[in-house]
């Protein structure tokens, strides 16, 4: 009899050997499953994110925009901000030399012939009494008004006087400004407007 009992409780304890090792057998299934998951996961994601990690930094450099192109610095003294792109429209302001503007248009006109920048300083007088009204410097653009015998009579309205005074010059000491840009700038103070494009460095 304590045979027979000794039998059964052998098997019993067979039995539960045999079913442990069978639940340790689905557990490490269980768990390569998972690894395989997992492994399966990331592969996925490396490739949505071109093997990079969502916030992973690069040595990558980002183009950033050129902010500075419309930019430009004033060339010239005291250089006059018209409300159209030629000397005989209405003034508009006074720039220094050296300040900054931006560039907002340009235009290139081809019909300005009657104007020109002054070669040399030059006296302006009035044109019935000959009285010296003014003097202009090099770089000032003035307008001509007639050619007569080699020579260009020219005029300039002062704009701190409202005078027009007159001059006449030899082909030389002018420079023709027909078909050259102008430059329709503002500046931080909000004035805005048309400068000759030879007053204007772009930077």
């Amino acid at each position: 009899m304590d045979k027979f009992f000794l039998y059964i409780g052998l098997s019993l304890f067979l039995i539960r050997c045999s079913d442990g090792n069978i639940e340790a057998e689905k557990l490490k299934l269980e768990q390569e499953k998972l690894r395989l998951e997992r492994a399966k996961l990331e592969r996925t994601k490396d490739e949505a994110t071109g093997g990079k990690a969502p916030n992973e930094k690069t040595d990558e450099k980002t183009e950033l925009p050129n902010t500075n192109t419309n930019m430009a610095k004033i060339n010239g003294n005291s250089v006059l901000v018209r409300s159209n792109h030629s000397i005989q429209s209405n003034r508009k302001g006074v720039l220094t030399k050296g300040q900054t503007v931006t560039i907002l248009d340009e235009y290139t006109p081809d019909g300005n012939h009657n104007e020109a920048i002054l070669q040399s300083s030059t006296n302006f007088y009035n044109s019935y009494s000959g009285e010296l009204l003014f003097t202009l410097s090099k770089g000032k653009a003035i307008v001509i008004e007639r050619f007569d015998d080699n020579m260009y009579s020219i005029s300039y309205e002062d704009d701190k006087t409202g005078k027009t005074g007159y001059a006449q010059l030899r082909a030389s000491q002018l420079e023709f400004i027909s078909g050259d840009v102008w430059y329709k700038i503002s500046t931080t103070s909000g004035l805005s407007g048309w400068v000759f494009g030879k007053f204007v460095t772009k930077i």
